[in-house]
């Protein structure tokens, strides 16, 4: 329990990290920037089309429409709105993974120099420590939508499979969380993908307290662009304090 408490509050002790270490803030500055724009895009273009669906099934858009039109108008779009954040959520954690990579990657080796108080040079040069960066990040994915999508199929299951789904997507995304933060040190290590995995279930209890919070602060809207850089640092900074095999 305790390992539990100690991974689901170190993202909120990090921002001491960030207090005494500025720098990380302008090392954040050009992910959060692109991944605001990427959620920002999804969003709106998710709660257009959505509000375009209720519109219909309303009929708002017919002059002849009354006060229930509207009022069950408005109680569609907060239906929608937990759909809405999952949909954010999944794209924001496929297209901003992959593009701020690189970024993130920047960000994780500061964090790791710091800690071990020991410069890490790359004898690489930075488009081929991209490039590796992003072919990471696409064969994780890849594993994400190998087991993401059959658990939302189960879901058309009348009754047993939509709760069986719900309980599955929350646990497995929890745990690829854990994984997607923890990752950039061990990418460093040059891990393949099955290492990653047994390093992070090598400490089961400090990766579900923490998979746990960076789940849910990921779902939370906007705000989960500027909290993206504070996981990095807590997840590279509990590889190591922790000593993940």
């Amino acid at each position: 329990m305790k390992n539990f408490i100690y991974g689901l509050v170190h993202p909120f002790r990090s921002v001491s990290i960030f207090i005494k270490y500025p720098k990380l803030i302008l090392h954040s500055i050009i992910p959060v920037i692109i991944n605001f724009i990427i959620y920002s895009s999804v969003f709106a273009f998710t709660l257009y089309k959505f509000s375009g669906i209720a519109k219909s099934l309303t009929g708002i858009e017919y002059a002849e429409a009354l006060w229930y039109n509207y009022a069950f108008y408005i109680l569609l779009l907060l239906l929608s709105i937990v759909l809405i954040l999952f949909i954010c959520y999944f794209a924001f954690t496929i297209l901003g993974s992959i593009v701020t990579g690189p970024f993130n990657e920047n960000i994780s080796q500061f964090t790791e120099e710091k800690i071990l108080n020991e410069k890490i040079i790359y004898e690489i040069g930075f488009f081929k420590d991209a490039y590796r960066s992003i072919t990471a990040e696409i064969k994780k994915l890849m594993f994400y939508v190998f087991f993401i999508v059959p658990f939302f199929l189960i879901g058309f299951i009348p009754v047993i499979g939509s709760i069986f789904s719900g309980i599955m997507i929350f646990i497995f995304s929890v745990f690829y969380t854990a994984l997607d933060f923890f990752d950039y040190p061990m990418q460093r290590k040059n891990y393949t993908l099955r290492q990653k995995i047994k390093s992070v279930l090598s400490n089961k209890s400090v990766s579900a307290g923490f998979g746990l919070t960076g789940f849910l602060l990921m779902l939370l809207p906007f705000l989960n662009v500027f909290l993206k850089p504070l996981l990095v640092v807590s997840g590279t900074t509990i590889y190591f304090e922790k000593e993940y095999k």
